[in-house]
């Protein structure tokens, strides 16, 4: 029998580079101060099932998997799931088991767990009881699986966790090598209750796999294929005839032009499509989305390369647009601003490299108030943007940002700062990279006055004093402040 020694720290898990042999024989040892703080070396052993699922979940957590012979001796027999612990530290378990909270009826206990991600239900309650450990294996419970950084599992291990979550909601295969038409045959006979499924920059996605997946998961909502090779007409046609798909995400897949979006226009009910890197299309390709689709339409990304006012003017026509981003404004100018003034429910605007727009024209913008609700604002690049402008900005909707990335706006100043830190009480994602005159003494009012902020980007930003920063850090200590060269400010 193999057994695997996992080491949980006491923060958050993050599990890299996980390589683990395909046998139905392993078994898995769960080391760390589950039960008693002053105990480091508390052995459990989990099921294949709940371990490989460990292996997997926890997409944000690193946990080291190694062969060590050294923890087989003691409390361990091959093929006995109730193994529970070693002989070690027997009563704690046992304990755990005759808890009054386990006389509550199963469904009670399963409806508490369900409040629980199942990276936490792995981590702190399977461990904890048989009864726990059963429990956790509820289907009800697993319903979003992520394996984006795990992209040479083997099929075996895949499957092995896919089969157990026949009630799965949301999967993540984001750059998976080699998937195959077999797995994702297994994975959508297993999993036919699918709604979201991202197989963003799997090279193997094809025709194929896409016909599996439309005939099988009759309820699939949302697909993300960004980065695929493979993705041309006809797997567009295979999605168009899809009845359930309403979310699309096809950035950088290059070779998508206008007459796609108008064939997936014409069969499907879009709610949101994303053509962000797709540098075909054009005016022509917007107008054909929209004209079919602008009752629907609430999340639209475009490249941008190649489009001009006349698509703003078309997009302004979908009075439920909530999100609009486009990475390439260079064609656009102020008139696409005047526009944009009819999308009364925006809550995320994202306008990068608008060069053409003028001060005027963003101040109207912005002081029309229709804009009060977003939540967040990109205007990287647009280099008209002034202290002014900043005004107008956060007076419009300061109040409600969480996220505001100014990087390259090289004409804001100090000035600009301090009416960021007077309006925005509410900012998470603070984005200055390249502003290059601000002195940044206002910072210091970050503790105080922005207590929800987390992440912070001064790089490009050389006459920021580091004594600042450094300072800041050490009153905000949950905050992330990356530095001229890039580097994270550590507080020492």
């Amino acid at each position: 029998m193999e057994e695997y020694n996992l080491n949980f720290p006491q923060k958050d898990l993050v599990i890299n580079d996980v390589d683990i042999e395909e046998r139905t024989d392993t078994h898995f040892i769960l080391n760390g101060p589950m039960f008693d703080d002053a105990a480091n070396n508390i052995t459990v052993t989990l099921d294949e099932d709940i371990a490989s699922f460990a292996c997997t979940a926890f997409s944000d957590n690193n946990i080291l998997w190694k062969e060590d012979a050294s923890y087989v001796n003691e409390g361990i027999t091959a093929g006995n799931s109730d193994a529970g612990v070693s002989e070690e530290f027997p009563s704690k378990f046992e304990k755990a088991d005759e808890s009054p909270f386990n006389n509550l009826p199963d469904e009670i206990i399963v409806n508490i767990f369900s409040y629980l991600k199942v990276q936490d239900l792995c981590k702190y309650a399977s461990p904890v009881c048989h009864k726990w450990r059963a429990l956790v294996k509820d289907h009800s419970l697993w319903h979003v699986l992520d394996f984006s950084n795990f992209h040479n599992l083997s099929s075996f291990n895949l499957l092995q966790v896919i089969r157990r979550a026949p009630l799965l909601r949301k999967l993540s295969l984001r750059g998976r090598v080699n998937l195959s038409p077999v797995e994702i045959a297994i994975i959508c006979e297993s999993c036919p209750r699918i709604q979201e499924l991202d197989l963003g920059f799997c090279s193997d996605v094809t025709e194929t796999v896409l016909q599996i997946i439309i005939e099988n998961c009759s309820v699939l909502q949302k697909i993300n294929v960004e980065g695929g090779n493979y993705i041309g007409k006809r797997c567009l046609q295979v999605m168009s005839q899809s009845l359930s798909l309403t979310a699309l995400n096809f950035s950088h897949c290059m070779t998508i032009q206008n007459d796609d979006v108008r064939q997936l226009a014409e069969h499907l009910k879009i709610i949101a499509i994303n053509l962000d890197g797709n540098n075909f299309i054009t005016d022509s390709g917007v107008f054909s989305l929209v004209k079919l689709q602008s009752a629907h339409l609430q999340e639209l990304e475009l490249d941008g390369a190649e489009i001009t006012d006349a698509s703003l003017y078309s997009i302004s026509q979908c009075m439920d647009l909530q999100r609009l981003g486009i990475s390439f404004c260079e064609c656009l100018t102020d008139q696409s601003l005047q526009y944009l003034k009819n999308c009364h429910n925006l809550e995320h605007l994202r306008l990068r490299k608008g060069s053409d727009f003028t001060q005027a024209g963003l101040s109207a913008f912005f002081k029309s108030g229709t804009l009060a609700h977003l939540r967040t604002l990109n205007l990287s690049e647009c280099t008209a943007i002034n202290d002014n402008v900043v005004l107008d900005i956060v007076q419009c909707c300061g109040s409600c940002l969480y996220e505001l990335v100014l990087s390259w706006c090289w004409n804001i100043s100090d000035m600009g700062l301090v009416s960021i830190m007077d309006h925005c009480c509410k900012l998470m994602t603070l984005d200055l990279l390249g502003i290059d005159s601000v002195l940044g003494e206002c910072l210091e009012r970050i503790p105080e006055d922005l207590p929800k902020l987390t992440y912070l980007d001064l790089r490009q930003c050389n006459k920021i004093v580091d004594s600042i920063i450094m300072d800041v850090v050490r009153r905000k200590p949950d905050l992330k402040v990356i530095n001229y060269y890039g580097e994270e400010f550590v507080h020492s």
